[in-house]
């Protein structure tokens, strides 16, 4: 999402991916705080799946509060390739207005 010059919560993580292994995503702010890491584990399928994940922060809050967010994912399949990650959508809500000088 646009987070530029605005405090926004991330609540939700929904990720679309195939394969069997785990997806693990993490979102980080311009400081590099990060959120708690949210593993998904994929079973051996030839479809995509839709997997849902609530955000935490690393000390137990609801929501990742922050401007300037990225996301970092990392697919393992151990001895199996990795899982393809189709996509990855971001439940947000605006906390408010920051003000550009």
């Amino acid at each position: 999402p646009q987070s530029v010059h605005r405090v926004i919560s991330i609540k939700e993580v929904v990720l679309i991916a195939q394969g069997s292994g785990t997806v693990t995503v993490t979102l980080y702010d311009i400081a590099g705080n990060a959120s708690t890491a949210m593993a998904f584990t994929l079973a051996s399928t030839s479809r995509p799946t839709q997997l849902r994940g609530l955000v935490s922060t690393t000390g137990g809050g609801q929501g990742f509060h922050a401007t300037h967010i990225q996301a970092r994912i990392d697919s393992d399949g151990s001895s199996n390739s990795a899982p393809i990650v189709h996509s990855l959508h971001l439940g947000y809500s605006d906390l408010t207005a920051v003000p550009v000088a």
